[in-house]
C-alpha cells in the first residue's frame, strides 16, 4: 500500500496503526546537514519525499515500472534479497518461496515481504515488532 502524500496532513496516525513501525515522516533536513548527495542533486531520477508527510518504502516502485529491481536489491553485495514476480512459477522468488516466513501474519496484516530465518530468530523478532513496533 502506497501513502498519498497529497493527502497526508502529517497527523501521524498511520504511524501509530502500522503494526510493523514502517512509515516515517520526511524531515525537512536532509541526510547529512551541509552535504548534498548523489541522488539529491537529480531528484528528477527517484521519488521526492515532501517534508512533514508520511511516507514508506515503495520496493522502488518507480524502478519496477521500467522493468528493473528494487535499488536495495540490486545494490545487496551477498546477494541476500531476492525479488521477482510471484504469479510466475518460474522466477527466483518463487523457487526460494517455501524455505520463508512473513512477519505477523497470522495477524490479517496481509505482508508482502517474506523472510528466510531460522525459527529461533524469527519468533523473537516478531515478539519484538509487536512490544515496540517502532524498533522493527
Amino acid at each position: 500500500m502506497f501513502i498519498d502524500q497529497k493527502k497526508c496532513d502529517g497527523c501521524r496516525d498511520c504511524l501509530e496503526a502500522c503494526p510493523y513501525g514502517v512509515p516515517q515522516i520526511n524531515s525537512s533536513q536532509g541526510y547529512f546537514s551541509g552535504e548534498t548527495l548523489p541522488f539529491e542533486k537529480n531528484p528528477a531520477s527517484y521519488r521526492v519525499q515532501i517534508n512533514d508527510k508520511a511516507s514508506k518504502c515503495t520496493l522502488c516502485a518507480h524502478r519496477i515500472d521500467q522493468g528493473e529491481e528494487p535499488a536495495c536489491v540490486t545494490a545487496c553485495p551477498s546477494e541476500a534479497m531476492v525479488f521477482g514476480d510471484l504469479d510466475d512459477p518460474n522466477s527466483a522468488i518463487r523457487a526460494k518461496l517455501w524455505q520463508s516466513k512473513q512477519l505477523l501474519a497470522e495477524q490479517g496484516t496481509r505482508p508482502k515481504v517474506s523472510y528466510i530465518a531460522p525459527n529461533n530468530i524469527f519468533k523473537p523478532t516478531e515478539q519484538r515488532v509487536l512490544d515496540n513496533p517502532k524498533m522493527g
